[in-house]
C-alpha cells in the first residue's frame, strides 16, 4: 500500500535506494524481478540507469495501475497484479528486488527461509537479491504490540536476517538499516495522508475509519516504535 508523495512503500531516501541498487552490479539491459513492486519506482529507477529489462508483481491492482501510469515512458517494464504464485516468472534474472514484501512467500518469519530460496532459484549465478526487511533492535515491549497487533513472531534480529539469508545458500555482501529520520518521514506519511482524506470527506465513514487507525499507530510509533523496530536493507549473492 503506497501514500502519494512516496516514492518507496518503505523507510528510504532516493538517495539510500539508488545506492542500494547501484550494489546489485546489474549490467545494461539486464533482467529484473520485483516482488511486490507497489508503484514500481525502484524498477523504473534501474530500467532509467541500466536500460534494465523490469517485471513487477504486485496483488494490489490499484498500486498496479498507477505504477503502470508512473512509468509508461521510463524503460521497458512489464507489470502483473498478481501474487507471486500466480505468475510464470523468467527463471534466469540478474537480480531480484523484495523490499518490504517477503509475506508474499507465506507468514513470516518461517516463509523467510523459503522466500530466500525461491528467490535464489530465479537469479543466475552471480546474480543479486535486494531484500528489506523489518527487525526488532530490542524485544518488543508488549503494549507496543498490543497497540499496533504485530507479534513478536513477526520479526527477527538484524542478524538473524542476514544468517537466514546464508542459510539459504547464498553469500552476504551487504546490509545498511534506515535512519530515524527515514522512518520518521514513512510513519508520517501515512498519517498525514489519512488526516488529508479525512479533511477532504469529513462525513466519510472510510476516512473517519483509516484517520483513527493511522492516529493510534503513530501513537504507538513514536512512544515504542522509534526505538524498537529498524528496518534493513539485505543485499545477497548466488
Amino acid at each position: 500500500m503506497g501514500v502519494d508523495g512516496m516514492l518507496f512503500n518503505a523507510p528510504a531516501t532516493a538517495e539510500r535506494v539508488a545506492g542500494l541498487l547501484d550494489r546489485l552490479q546489474i549490467p545494461q539491459g539486464g533482467r529484473v524481478l520485483d516482488i511486490g513492486c507497489g508503484r514500481g519506482e525502484m524498477l523504473a529507477m534501474l530500467a532509467e540507469t541500466h536500460a534494465a529489462v523490469g517485471t513487477g508483481l504486485d496483488p494490489d491492482p490499484v498500486e498496479i495501475a498507477i505504477a503502470r501510469a508512473r512509468t509508461s515512458s521510463r524503460g521497458q517494464l512489464i507489470w502483473h497484479g498478481a501474487r507471486f504464485e500466480d505468475v510464470a516468472l523468467e527463471s534466469e534474472c540478474d537480480a531480484v528486488i523484495c523490499v518490504g514484501a517477503a509475506h508474499a512467500f507465506g507468514h513470516l518469519p518461517e516463509a523467510l527461509p523459503a522466500a530466500f530460496g525461491q528467490m535464489r532459484s530465479l537469479i543466475r549465478e552471480r546474480g543479486r537479491i535486494l531484500i528489506g526487511l523489518g527487525y526488532w533492535r530490542h524485544p518488543p515491549p508488549q503494549a507496543y504490540l498490543d497497540a499496533t497487533g504485530i507479534e513478536a513472531r513477526e520479526l527477527l534480529s538484524h542478524e538473524e536476517n542476514i544468517a537466514t539469508g546464508r542459510a539459504a545458500g547464498l553469500k552476504f555482501i551487504h546490509a545498511e538499516t534506515s535512519s530515524t529520520q527515514e522512518w520518521d518521514a514513512f510513519e508520517g506519511g501515512f498519517l498525514c495522508a489519512a488526516e488529508r482524506r479525512l479533511a477532504e470527506a469529513p462525513d466519510d465513514e472510510a476516512a473517519i475509519i483509516r484517520a483513527a487507525h493511522w492516529r493510534k499507530w503513530n501513537a504507538a510509533y513514536q512512544r515504542w516504535g522509534r526505538t524498537t523496530m529498524g528496518f534493513g536493507f539485505y543485499i545477497f549473492e548466488r
